[in-house]
């Protein structure tokens, strides 16, 4: 069973639950005190109101929900573009890196780094488009990435 048709029953049964027991619990105030005209009228009242309330949280839980989903959606095509780019922006440079230290060819580590921190701003864009913890990693790879820059500079001077 798909967990939204499980959360529609959970609520669904709640909600038929509710108004079974306000019902037995009117009826039983009845039966048990012969509650007068007025006070019967204003216990319906009460409880329709009780009732009317859950149906609407009810309601509002699945509408947001819905718009949640289709708002997922509509934006996915968008997402998944940026991530792919960021994905091949990852792959790219951390590759070169690798393959740069693995074959000991320190000469142009500074330049793959000045090329990635070049297009920082781009790369944080597109990262911020997928969602924050995209963001937050691309942040994280960036700073380090400034600070072996840094220490590269520094150490070819």
């Amino acid at each position: 069973m798909k967990k939204e048709s499980l959360d529609n029953f959970k609520a669904y049964f709640g909600l038929v639950c509710m108004i079974i027991i306000v019902g037995v619990v009117t009826v039983g105030a009845i039966d048990a005190f012969l509650i007068e005209k007025g006070v019967f009228i204003a216990v319906i009242g009460a409880a329709g109101s009780i009732i009317g309330g859950a149906i609407t949280l009810i309601a509002v839980r699945i509408t947001i929900k819905d718009q949640y989903r289709r708002e997922f959606l509509s934006t996915f095509s968008i997402r998944f573009r940026e991530g792919k780019h960021v994905h091949g922006i990852y792959n790219d440079k951390c590759n070169t890196l690798k393959a740069r230290i693995d074959t000991e060819e320190y000469y142009d580590l500074a330049d793959i780094l000045f090329d990635l921190l070049r297009s920082k701003e781009d790369f944080l864009d597109k990262a911020a488009q997928i969602n924050i913890e995209a963001l937050d990693a691309t942040s994280n790879f960036l700073a380090e990435s400034q600070k072996w820059y840094k220490n590269i500079i520094d150490f070819n001077r």
